[in-house]
């Protein structure tokens, strides 16, 4: 019987406090108080799968300099990750 109130508290606050949260923030991206994706600049392109990637000229990230993919690829095989890790 002692683990009824605690379990009543915790979910009085997911209840009290999520669904009013979830609300704000869900108004506010539709009315653009929260400017979600506002820095998405994606574009339709014409790569297919399969398709060859193009020969991009990249910084190293030893900053000696810049080296292009098909640089790369021809001493190892390459891998491309888009994507942020934070």
């Amino acid at each position: 019987m002692r683990w009824k109130k605690p379990l009543l508290i915790a979910l009085g606050l997911v209840v009290g406090l999520g669904i009013p949260g979830f609300l704000v923030v869900r108004h506010g991206i539709t009315h653009a108080w929260i400017r979600y994706g506002e820095y998405d600049i994606r574009t339709e392109g014409t790569l297919k799968v399969g398709d060859l990637a193009p020969n991009l000229t990249l910084q190293r990230a030893d900053g000696e300099g810049s080296q292009s993919l098909a640089e790369a690829y021809a001493v190892h095989p390459l891998v491309l990750v888009f994507g942020s890790y934070t």
